[in-house]
């Protein structure tokens, strides 16, 4: 059966990704025509790669790192990344200026487990506010924290 194209993005649009693939591009002197050009380039030179995400980002940091990956240990070896750097995680997620919009919070009522993790990366992908309860506090704890955050959205 031959597989058929359903679809294909417009090269003219102006994605994050093409303006990044242009600051690499010209950052870096390099020639990244395409998505395939910056992806094979992101395989080939990994470190380069991160350290030009971390600048276009714009990460707000307190001490920039000093090498972003040891290249020289394999990453079954998990080496350490961006080290020597110290930045604030809710900081960098509350630099937006669009203050005006609605806020959703998302509560958790999870020991602290591989799920309360996830959860907490769920809700900051889409820019909510997590806050969680652990059952060890017992179950008063549950409903005097839902009332003092008047939560919107509960994960159980």
């Amino acid at each position: 059966m031959e597989s058929q194209v359903m679809w294909e993005p417009d090269s003219k649009r102006n994605t994050h990704m093409d303006r990044f693939r242009a600051a690499v591009a010209s950052s870096c002197g390099l020639h990244l025509a395409n998505y395939d050009d910056l992806y094979q380039w992101s395989v080939e030179s990994y470190s380069d790669f991160w350290a030009e995400f971390w600048k276009y980002s714009n990460i707000i940091c307190s001490r920039l790192y000093d090498e972003v990956v040891d290249t020289s240990k394999s990453i079954a070896d998990v080496p350490e990344w961006f080290k020597g750097s110290r930045l604030n995680y809710a900081e960098n997620l509350l630099k937006h200026k669009d203050n005006d919009k609605i806020a959703l919070y998302a509560a958790s009522y999870l020991p602290n487990s591989v799920h309360a993790v996830e959860a907490m990366l769920a809700a900051a992908s889409i820019g909510a506010i997590w806050s969680s309860t652990s059952p060890d506090f017992g179950i008063n704890s549950r409903g005097q924290s839902r009332r003092q955050k008047n939560k919107e959205c509960w994960v159980e």
